[in-house]
């Protein structure tokens, strides 16, 4: 009923030994979810992330074949605002 999200994300560095301080990178980000209904725009959505992170063209082929994707729920944010922050010791 509400489509307004907040989340963040953090990649944990860990400890820094001897500084009693921690290493880390953070995002925080506010923004609308919209759900998506249509079975072909869940398939270009999966392929879209499977092309990107599956280095095998069978496996790609595979998961594009799923029979679970009409019955996955599928959203993406649309986001608004976005922030980040990490700590000095780090260079990404």
């Amino acid at each position: 009923k509400n489509p307004n999200v907040w989340g963040q994300a953090m990649h944990d560095h860990g400890y820094h030994k001897g500084e009693c301080s921690h290493l880390y990178a953070s995002v925080m980000f506010k923004g609308k979810v919209h759900f998506i209904d249509d079975v072909e725009e869940k398939k270009h959505a999966f392929k879209v992330i499977i092309d990107q992170l599956e280095p095998n063209m069978e496996d790609r082929d595979r998961f594009a074949k799923s029979t679970g994707i009409p019955t996955t729920v599928v959203m993406y944010i649309e986001v608004e605002e976005m922030t980040g922050k990490k700590s000095e010791e780090i260079n990404l």
